[in-house]
């Protein structure tokens, strides 16, 4: 047994009374396999004579999510074909890359809301926890053009939780052999015509254990111990829904999301000369999101869908002198970021085999520089149309097309405003060779606008900003097959290719007017232009078989290559070049449940000082056992990264070692 002790703002305090005095509520379980889908949550729409298509979004589940102990979003969608963890080893920042995309050009939403970073685009989805998600969607080539702008290699939609039953209660703990400890609930209600649910998890972190091949490369090494320094989050993210279900079928959602995060920044332990040890910490890394989700039907055949929003990020990062983090080398980089805005989603079925759709969206986004205390805003304005039509019972089309504007709305004295347009188009062609198999074809044209950090940032002293920048765009095509061609065996295979251009990539330009006292070319600034030209292309295949009531087994494999068309000498980082997820799941007694599981890659290259490095190929295997004495209880306990593997993600960074873990889970 251990306590917890947890420090709460106003915010966090204000939201347990909610909880206490909110009639009629009760704690819905981490493991609830009553978790609904929130449709309001969802982008993609569905009527009777047509389908979603099989290259829309993919789907992982709660269950799933639980199997696999995904804690936060980067470690689930890792385990889907097509992507992989990018791992910033100098910011102790997780993204991820979807065939090769980064997550300025994957955005990220919870519940159809934007919830990425307007000042850079990025996000660390290592800070999203899944103890509020019903389930997780992503979309890569077919992405819906009703997202919204910036869509050019897909989006992750997090759709949280709903509740079906009037009284759902539950809890979820968990601790490992590093120290670590989680914890969770969910609590919800619905009585038909009300339904209201609220979350609150954490997680406490201060170290991770080391490999035991693990060595600190530097000529003064830091991490010489058994656990990595500097290493320590705390993640807690809370949030409540409350809905509204009338008779006629109309739904409306309030909810608010928050995370509350601090994080170190453990210190590089590579052998690369020229990199130098980085003493950081963020003691804050905050997100609020509150929204309002409306579905109001006009007569048989349409509605009207209203998504509102407003979207705070709070960052603060610490740059300490040595290792003892006990002086500042500089004044704190604070900075606010504020995202507000909405969208009204018109849905037709009037004609025969069809779904119409007509939206409109409106971003204005915000970033408050605090050192220089500049304000910058930005707009964006989306108009969308799509359209799915079920040609014959076998073949299904669908097509869109939308035109997006990104504008200056306001800017500091020494910027010009500047504005930017592109229209995309999507075309998804598919044919249904019997019940269980599916073909299809897509091709699409987008785009990804620059943000606020690629036109106007000067780099701490060593760019010359570029407000004149384009947006980026992409050509791709996808062909595919999903189904059964063995009984029981689910299987999907996706050939992809994307042609970039207009890539917004740093290049050296004269420094004529002395813009540049930290550049790290005497006489020269780096400057971001639209200047590269790149290719993707690769396979996935996913494979899945139920052997036997009790044994299932599944794997997927993605070979991806990425070519800069530009300069053929220098590679595109951060992706491997094999990756390979398989498990297994075996059940020898109705309570009792085993599951193993391995993560393999290979062909990655990073950044190595000023040149790169292809990193080792690794296997990762991870193993645990569940146990169930009855339906409310469920006792877990396993290992990750069971051989104890020496392996990295960045240059320098090492993962974690050998780790232990137990977890309770209790649902009513």
């Amino acid at each position: 047994m251990y306590r917890v002790k947890i420090k709460m703002n106003g915010s966090e305090k204000w939201l347990l009374w909610i909880w206490a005095i909110v009639p009629g509520m009760a704690f819905a379980s981490s493991a609830s396999k009553h978790a609904h889908e929130f449709e309001l949550g969802q982008i993609e729409v569905t009527a009777a004579t047509v389908n979603n298509t099989p290259a829309d979004e993919q789907v992982m589940k709660r269950d799933t999510l639980e199997k696999r102990d995904a804690h936060n979003i980067a470690e689930a969608l890792n385990t889907m074909p097509g992507v992989n963890i990018d791992f910033i080893g100098g910011r102790n920042e997780t993204g991820l890359q979807v065939r090769g995309f980064d997550s300025r050009q994957v955005p990220i939403f919870l519940d159809g809301i934007p919830q990425y970073v307007p000042y850079d685009g990025y996000v660390d989805f290592a800070r999203f926890l899944t103890t509020d998600l019903s389930e997780i969607r992503l979309s890569k080539s077919g992405t819906s053009l009703l997202y919204g702008a910036n869509t050019l290699g897909g989006a992750i939609n997090l759709v949280s939780r709903k509740p079906v039953k009037a009284f759902e209660f539950g809890a979820a703990s968990g601790i490992n052999s590093s120290g670590d400890k989680l914890q969770s609930f969910n609590l919800g209600s619905n009585t038909g015509l009300f339904y209201a649910q609220g979350n609150f998890g954490f997680i406490d972190s201060h170290k991770f254990r080391l490999p035991k091949h693990f060595k600190d490369e530097k000529a003064r090494p830091t991490d010489e111990g058994h656990y990595r320094q500097n290493a320590q989050y705390l993640d807690r993210k809370y949030g409540f829904k409350i809905g509204l279900i009338p008779d006629n079928g109309d739904e409306y959602a309030i909810g608010y999301s928050a995370i509350r995060s601090e994080k170190g920044q453990p210190a590089y332990v590579g052998d690369e000369a020229n990199t130098r040890a980085k003493y950081w910490r963020w003691p804050q890394w905050d997100k609020d999101s509150y929204y309002f989700l409306g579905n109001t039907h006009l007569g048989d055949h349409n509605r009207i869908q209203l998504r509102l929003f407003h979207d705070s990020y709070k960052n603060r990062l610490d740059m300490y002198r040595n290792a003892y983090y006990s002086a500042l080398k500089e004044e704190p980089s604070i900075y606010h970021d504020k995202t507000v805005g909405g969208s009204i989603n018109w849905i037709n079925t009037r004609f025969t085999n069809q779904l119409w759709q007509l939206s409109y969206q409106y971003k204005r986004d915000e970033h408050h520089d605090f050192s220089s205390d500049e304000v910058y805003k930005d707009a964006t304005q989306v108009l969308a149309t799509e359209n799915k039509i079920r040609l014959t019972p076998q073949w299904q089309l669908r097509w869109g097309v939308s035109h997006e504007r990104q504008y200056s709305r306001s800017l500091p004295a020494q910027f010009a405003k500047a504005s930017s347009s592109s229209t995309n188009a999507l075309a998804e062609l598919s044919y249904q060779l019997n019940q269980a198999q599916v073909l299809y074809g897509n091709v699409s044209a987008r785009s990804r606008f620059p943000t606020l950090k690629d036109r106007y940032s000067y780099r701490m002293g060593k760019a010359i900003p570029n407000a004149g920048l384009r947006a980026e765009k992409a050509n791709s095509v996808e062909l595919g097959w999903k189904g059964q061609f063995v009984d029981g065996l689910d299987s999907q295979i996706a050939l992809f290719y994307s042609r970039l251009r207009n890539e917004i990539q740093s290049v050296y330009v004269a420094d004529t007017q002395h813009q540049c006292p930290a550049g790290s070319v005497i006489g020269y600034c780096s400057q971001e232009q639209n200047m590269g030209k790149t290719r993707h292309a690769g396979i996935e295949v996913s494979l899945d078989k139920q052997l036997n009531p009790q044994y299932k087994v599944g794997i997927n494999y993605t070979y991806l290559q990425r070519k800069n068309l530009n300069d053929h000498h220098t590679p595109l980082l951060n992706t491997p070049k094999h990756k390979v997820f398989a498990y297994t799941q075996y059940q020898p007694v109705e309570r009792l449940t085993l599951l193993a599981s391995a993560q393999a890659e290979k062909g990655r290259q990073v950044s190595y000082g000023n040149q790169w490095r292809t990193l080792s190929g690794f296997v990762r295997l991870d193993s645990k056992m569940v146990w169930q004495p009855n339906k409310k209880w469920q006792v877990e306990a396993g290992v990750q990264n069971l051989t104890d593997k020496n392996y990295e993600l960045s240059d320098g960074y090492p993962m974690a070692g050998r780790t232990w873990f137990a977890n309770l889970r209790y649902a009513l």
